[in-house]
């Protein structure tokens, strides 16, 4: 069993999923407090479907750009499971995420400000993520979290096949807090 986090954004989302097809999915929109109901959301989803925490082989993180405050939420639960023993933690893109398939899209996260997170792929390559301003980019066919929020679960999954994942429990700020 593998479970995708993701607290990058103004929603909280869960995927609970094994190597052939997603077991059950979570989106909850929040008002940014994701640090006071992150944990028991996840508990009640844990609950909904009979699976235990030690149950889990690997965890999955979405790691940013995105909300300074959120990243932190998701990325001090996964320091925490690798503080208590588990293994098998690991980050994802929050860009990444939102791509509909991997030939040739592009997606962004709002960075406030007038500017954007934004990245693409280009004939099935991943090209770095960059702050861009809101005239230097056309918003139409791009995709956000708001009109890929239902997908969000199969995409992870294929990108967990095609292994765009990392070890490293680090966040993907992209630009200074401030």
């Amino acid at each position: 069993m593998n479970l995708f986090t993701d607290t990058s954004n103004k929603y909280i989302i869960f995927s609970l999923f094994n190597d052939e097809k997603i077991i059950d999915y979570f989106v909850k929109e929040t008002d940014r407090n994701q640090s006071e109901i992150f944990v028991d959301e996840l508990n009640i989803f844990l609950n909904k479907n009979n699976v235990e925490l030690k149950t889990i082989s690997n965890f999955y993180f979405a790691n940013g750009p995105g909300s300074f405050t959120g990243i932190r939420v998701g990325l001090t639960f996964a320091k925490a499971l690798i503080s208590s023993g588990y293994k098998n933690v690991y980050t994802i893109n929050s860009l990444e995420v939102l791509f509909d398939n991997y030939e040739n899209s592009k997606a962004i996260i709002d960075a406030r400000g007038n500017k954007y997170y934004f990245q693409e792929v280009k004939d099935n390559i991943f090209l770095e993520p960059k702050i861009v301003d809101s005239s230097t980019v056309e918003l139409e066919n791009i995709n956000t979290y708001d009109n890929e929020i239902n997908n969000i679960g199969n995409h992870v999954f294929e990108l967990i096949k095609m292994k765009r994942y990392n070890k490293e429990i680090e966040s993907n700020y992209l630009k200074e807090a401030f």
